[in-house]
């Protein structure tokens, strides 16, 4: 037989030469010999080896073989162990009733016979084998049985923590088979439903819920829907419902009720007032909206009625005044501008565009806007754009050149001598997106380090009251720039000082623009052609060290945009003397100011003009041959709009012949500040946005750029 244990066999005699007969004996028997030359020795190997039989010589100095076996039957772990005497006295029934008194099994007296000494070793070697067997099958049986000791404790625990769970739940817990038979409920049935646990057993699970789907409920396992439960007196109610299928039998399923009446009429009152305060924001909103909007005409009358008279023989005192009055008027605009931009943001309001623009044309832009201020100042003002980054990218123009007006304006305020200076670089890419850092850094009064962590809370400045006073502002640049930023995809902070100064670092994600349209493609070339023909004139002159010639020639010289200027998607080159020819343009307006307003400004920049005071007037001018070149028409007017007015001229020019002339552009005028407005304009057929309140700058350079167009 195989067996995975071995067969120790103990042998024990004083003479070497008796050791190897016996081995020489059981050579080829599946047993291992165990050799000992002395009574001790023999204890000695039994408390290491595991025995089946021992053969033990009776004559042996010191310990002979029977006070060996009486120390063997003695312990414990080896009395049971059959000992076979073997001997070559002559004494035969002395030695007999010694041995087996001693624990013998059996005797043999030398010289023994070989076959008779295998044949009785392998019959206790049976027996060995049989104990060894009956061990491992009693040591099976004690694991088993603790195993399912075991699986009964926990069988017993488990029966108890659900029959608790069960009973203590304060939702309804039914017990059924698939057919949705009910087989047990639970205490909270009868507060839900009006029926005691012991009546439901054997009825139907619809009758409780009579919206559960038909066929077998296995199918329903696992899922949780809200059904609408019926009471014992008729009476429903919201409720949740999740099946589940026993584990150890699949023919027991069980479901749990929860009753979310309250849950339910919760979320009605949130709805309710998150509609509110939904109706609140729009309302308040909409009240900026009007107030700017109703703000916004008469401050165009005092802003452009003080640009015409500062352009005239005043004195100096009187100029002053005149200047003070635009500041005034300026500011006033800026903080109705922050508080708008705010409010949107705060209301979540603020969607991002992505249209293609040009970058350098972007911080030109930025750097014509503060041209008259760095003069007066006599601020120097650089910008270094990273080489690797394309001329045309896709993004929001609008929003960036946002935070960047709002970011070089304050080093501008805050800066008396030195300069300005903005970086841009390309942190990296993936795939289309382009991650792209501004810094903008100046040598101003710079920002102490305990105001740093207050510098993007809104109505919040550096150094507080005292800065608003001598610098003006609503302190909400920051917090709207940080907001603007972080909807660009990126983040806004300011670097530990070094110097004299503050720096500003902003990221944001671009795009690639593979199609470019070929109007930018034409600007991106003029850019290039006008900054290498600064840096030959820096050449020219000496000039060196200074990063970004084009621009510092456009400081110096360049009169750029006006402070203050709104020209929505205005992206043209400006132009430094007036606009180049004569145009016809029609006026829609309805206020008199405001007419006004712009007839001056228009005469003086050497334009024809014709005043309609409706969409209506307009359509009627336009209708009758006369050209114009232009059309600046507010939005808002009564009769007919400037809108309407934009589409039924679309609809009329569809109507004609073609060849009947080249079809004005329009240009629309508002004080209106929604986001979606440059895209309603675009639809009723307007090329561009000119925002109130209109400067005669911003006004030259929109009229000159379109007869640049044209020519």
């Amino acid at each position: 037989m195989e067996r995975d244990y071995s067969v120790n066999i103990l042998v024990v005699d004083d003479r070497p030469e008796n050791l190897l007969a016996i081995e020489a004996v059981l050579e080829g028997e599946p047993y291992r010999l165990v050799k000992a030359h002395s009574g001790p020795e023999a204890l000695r190997c039994l408390l290491r080896e595991e025995i089946a039989v021992i053969l033990l010589d009776v004559q042996m100095p010191g310990m002979d073989g029977f006070e060996t076996a009486g120390h063997i039957q003695a312990y414990e772990g080896s009395k049971h162990i059959p000992i076979i005497f073997i001997t070559a006295t002559s004494k035969e029934a002395q030695h007999f009733s010694a041995g087996y008194s001693a624990g013998a099994i059996d005797y043999m007296v030398k010289p023994f016979v070989p076959h008779i000494l295998k044949a009785k070793i392998k019959a206790f070697v049976r027996l060995y084998d049989m104990q060894k067997k009956l061990q491992q099958q009693a040591e099976q049986l004690e694991k088993a049985n603790a195993h399912l000791v075991r699986a009964t404790s926990e069988l017993t625990k488990a029966e108890a923590q659900a029959r608790a769970v069960m009973e203590t739940s304060l939702d309804a817990v039914l017990v059924f088979n698939p057919q949705g038979r009910i087989l047990k409920a639970n205490p909270a049935t009868e507060s839900m439903f009006g029926y005691a646990p012991d009546e439901l057993p054997g009825r139907s699970l619809r009758l409780l819920v009579p919206g559960l789907p038909a066929g077998e409920l296995r199918e329903l396992e696992g899922k949780v829907w809200e059904v609408e439960p019926r009471r014992r007196d008729g009476g429903t109610f919201p409720a949740e419902i999740q099946l589940g299928q026993s584990p150890h039998d699949d023919s027991l399923l069980a479901c749990s009720i929860r009753d979310i009446t309250e849950r339910k009429q919760a979320e009605k009152e949130l709805l309710e007032a998150k509609e509110l305060a939904e109706r609140a924001s729009t309302a308040k909103s909409e009240f900026l909206s009007f107030l700017s909007h109703e703000i916004r005409n008469p401050l165009n009358g005092v802003i452009g009625m003080m640009d015409l008279l500062l352009d005239t023989g005043l004195k100096p005192e009187q100029r002053e005044l005149a200047e003070m009055v635009m500041q005034s008027g300026n500011a006033m605009v800026s903080i109705m501008n922050d508080v708008l931009d705010y409010s949107k943001l705060e209301a979540g309001r603020m969607e991002m565009e992505d249209e293609p623009f040009l970058l350098k044309g972007c911080l030109e832009q930025v750097r014509d806007i503060f041209t008259a201020q760095l003069w007066v100042k006599k601020l120097e003002f650089v910008v270094v754009v990273d080489p690797e980054l394309p001329g045309i990218v896709r993004g929001d123009v609008s929003r960036l050149q946002q935070v960047l007006l709002n970011l070089v304006g304050n080093s501008v305020k805050f800066t008396n001598e030195g300069g300005i200076y903005v970086f841009v670089n390309l942190l990296g890419t993936c795939g289309d997106s382009l991650r792209v850092e501004f810094t903008v850094k100046d040598t101003g009064i710079g920002i102490p380090a305990d105001k740093v962590d207050r510098l993007f809370r809104p109505f919040s400045q550096a150094a507080g009251a005292s800065t608003n006073r001598k610098y003006g502002g609503s302190g909400l640049g920051l917090a709207i720039s940080k907001t603007l930023v972080e909807l660009m995809g990126g983040s806004i902070r300011i670097e530990a000082p070094e110097e004299p100064g503050a720096t500003f670092v902003f990221s944001t994600v671009l795009r690639r623009c593979h199609e470019p349209p070929e109007e930018l493609l034409r600007m991106e070339r003029a850019l290039d052609w006008a900054e290498s023909g600064a840096e030959a004139a820096a050449a020219t002159a000496g000039v060196a060290g200074v990063a970004g010639a084009a621009g510092a020639a456009g400081v110096a010289g360049g009169a750029g945009v006006a402070e203050g200027a709104e020209v929505a998607g205005a992206a043209g080159v400006a132009d430094s003397g007036g606009s180049g020819q004569a145009r016809r343009i029609l006026m829609v307006e309805d206020q008199r100011v405001n007419q006004k307003l712009l007839l001056h400004m228009l005469n003086r920049l050497g334009h024809t003009v014709e005043v309609a005071e409706n969409g209506a007037e307009a359509l009627r001018a336009l209708g009758a041959g006369d050209r114009f070149d232009m059309v600046l028409a507010d939005i808002h007017m009564p009769v007919l709009g400037g809108l309407e007015m934009g589409h039924r001229w679309q609809a009329l020019r569809g109507s004609r012949e073609a060849g009947a002339g080249q079809s004005p552009t329009l240009i629309a005028l508002t004080a209106d500040q929604r986001e979606d407005l440059e895209q309603v304009c675009r639809e009723a057929g307007f090329a561009e946005v000119l925002r109130k309140p209109i400067r005669m700058e911003s006004l030259r350079q929109l009229i000159s750029r379109y007869s640049l167009a044209e020519g």
